[in-house]
């Protein structure tokens, strides 16, 4: 356990912020590219992948929440792509296609999401909560 009692309260603020800080960016990156034309983007470059048209099909694109849902998943087959490409739902051409810029905000968005969860998780598990 690391007693941070004894670390400056700037120290303090800075590292319980830290998370929050992440998750926030990460997840207003998500909304921007499913709430703006970014998203009819991605779908234009991922026209040949059946994991888009599977996705669609099943969480639809009328509301902020399913396209989210939407982008995060395509998001993992930018990040792997050799994932998608041994499970067929993912077409190696629609990966060589991609917009650089909007492969590099999913990317960011994710990466940011994924670090703040990861920080929070290791402060909640090994950071002694004490009464000062």
């Amino acid at each position: 356990m690391v007693d941070l009692s004894g670390w400056p309260a700037s120290m303090r603020l800075i590292l319980i912020s830290l998370p929050f800080l992440l998750i926030i960016t990460g997840g207003l990156i998500n909304t921007y590219i499913a709430g703006s034309s970014h998203f009819d983007v991605m779908c234009r470059a991922f026209r040949r992948s059946s994991g888009l048209r599977d996705e669609i099909m099943i969480w639809g694109t009328l509301s902020q929440k399913s396209r989210m849902v939407i982008v995060s998943a395509m998001t993992l087959g930018l990040i792997w792509p050799s994932l998608g490409y041994r499970q067929g739902w993912l077409s190696i051409q629609d990966t060589k296609d991609f917009p650089g810029y909007l492969s590099w905000l999913m990317k960011i968005s994710s990466y940011c999401l994924l670090s703040g969860f990861a920080i929070l998780f290791l402060l909640i598990c090994f950071t002694k909560l004490t009464r000062s």
